[in-house]
């Protein structure tokens, strides 16, 4: 079971880092001041907003006297390694420089939750979001880079962020010799019929399963097949090979084994959904509908 760090706090003046989890309003970075030095994150934390520590992460115990480090270094080394990794992923994609640092109420309501009883030592069901195809050409991250990072600022809650098919290979299985994260958020989850991309998703899975980690993806469903067929016997055979492996169900290409640890660890909840057109949310549950995979 993964184990969070209790925060240690004097005793007469709560930190600041303790109330963070229920602050009002969905911001992933409350009380953080970001800014850029060339290609260096620079974290502050507001001092005003840490009348404990003034944000320096150490205050004096009254009781004792004694001097007490809080969970302040961790959280901020942590959040910087996640803005790091989201720009060496995602920068030459033309996207903002920052992932959305908030979501809409909705979701906070349903997130806050979750993230409370990851924080507490628990270990709830994973999520998996199934989200329609985007336009052609359309490369963008998704909304688990604002998940993570609230994860981590937030709740104190180490997350292993994955993008599947940018992460680096290297990158994408947790080393074993730091502290095992207690979230593993994997986005860009397609094209499982690729034995390079299945085998990323099926080492994530037996990971999160072995250590304990709550696992959360995203999953982009195939296209439909539209248009005029090609002409000619030879490519229509290929068209129709090449349909055949988008429109099968996407777990489809999962072992049983890790298909069952999938269906123990993970549920399909759509607790964090972007702001959306009424087109996109009805496109959206009409392919749920037409899913006969779609809860595990």
């Amino acid at each position: 079971m993964v184990q969070h760090p209790t925060l240690n706090t004097p005793s007469t003046n709560p930190c600041h880092l303790a109330r963070l989890g229920s602050w009002p309003g969905a911001n992933a970075l409350p009380s953080l001041d970001i800014s850029r030095e060339g290609t260096e994150w620079i974290l502050t934390p507001r001092a005003n907003e840490f009348p404990c520590c003034q944000g320096s992460g150490l205050a004096q115990d009254s009781s004792s006297g004694a001097m007490r480090r809080c969970d302040l270094h961790r959280r901020i080394a942590m959040t910087r390694s996640i803005l790091e990794q989201y720009q060496r992923t995602w920068s030459s994609h033309g996207v903002p420089v920052l992932p959305p640092l908030a979501l809409d109420d909705q979701s906070w309501r349903g997130l806050t939750g979750h993230l409370t009883s990851i924080a507490r030592g628990d270990r709830p069901r994973g999520i998996m979001r199934m989200l329609p195809p985007p336009p052609p050409g359309l490369l963008q991250p998704g909304t688990l880079w604002t998940v993570a990072l609230m994860a981590t600022w937030r709740f104190g809650i180490r997350s292993h962020m994955v993008s599947l098919g940018r992460t680096p290979g290297t990158h994408q299985i947790p080393s074993l010799s730091g502290d095992a994260p207690g979230l593993v958020l994997v986005e860009g989850v397609d094209r499982l019929w690729q034995p390079e991309r299945v085998a990323v998703i099926e080492a994530l899975v037996s990971y999160a399963y072995r250590i304990g980690a709550v696992l959360w993806i995203e999953v982009i469903q195939s296209p439909a097949t539209e248009g005029a067929k090609p002409a000619g016997s030879v490519s229509q055979s290929v068209a129709r090979r090449v349909s055949g492996l988008t429109q099968k169900p996407v777990w489809s290409w999962l072992s049983p084994d890790i298909y069952s640890k999938l269906h123990e660890v993970c549920v399909e909840l759509p607790v964090v959904t972007p702001r959306q057109s009424p087109m996109a949310t009805r496109r959206q549950a009409s392919a749920r509908r037409s899913d006969p995979h779609k809860k595990l």
